[in-house]
């Protein structure tokens, strides 16, 4: 990763920044997190608007993808669990391809309601869990 990325343009209050590959910015020496899939290209960028404690991050439509608390330290990572989350699939097709996978499994159907309703915040994630260890696995 680059750490020497600089805002290439100002606009008024807005600066753009490069993404990388892995999704991120550099402000103020912090790593800043957008959502997985704003990286498309070397040419990719992304405007950030600094208010008092709050950085707002638009894309080039000027449409707002990502909310964070700036930091007052150096060197930290800060991370929206959310980013990593794949939007192209909503919930019941992640549902879906996680039956497919237990179709072996007795009461999967019941593990699967158990999960989402005593962890609901995290169900997405148990999810992308058992879809990507199931692919790594073949």
């Amino acid at each position: 990763m680059q750490l020497k990325t600089k805002p290439q343009l100002s606009q008024g209050n807005l600066t753009q920044h490069t993404v990388p590959q892995d999704n991120s910015i550099i402000y103020k020496g912090n790593i800043y997190t957008v959502p997985t899939g704003t990286y498309k290209s070397r040419e990719t960028y992304i405007w950030v608007q600094a208010k008092e404690s709050k950085m707002t991050i638009y894309n080039n439509n000027k449409e707002v993808i990502a909310r964070h608390k700036i930091c007052k330290m150096k060197g930290e990572i800060i991370r929206n669990n959310n980013h990593r989350w794949d939007k192209s699939t909503n919930i019941q097709e992640k549902e879906q391809q996680a039956f497919a996978i237990l179709v072996g499994v007795k009461q999967v159907d019941h593990f699967l309601r158990v999960l989402h309703k005593d962890k609901p915040r995290y169900y997405h994630d148990h999810l992308r869990i058992i879809i990507d260890h199931n692919s790594s696995s073949k």
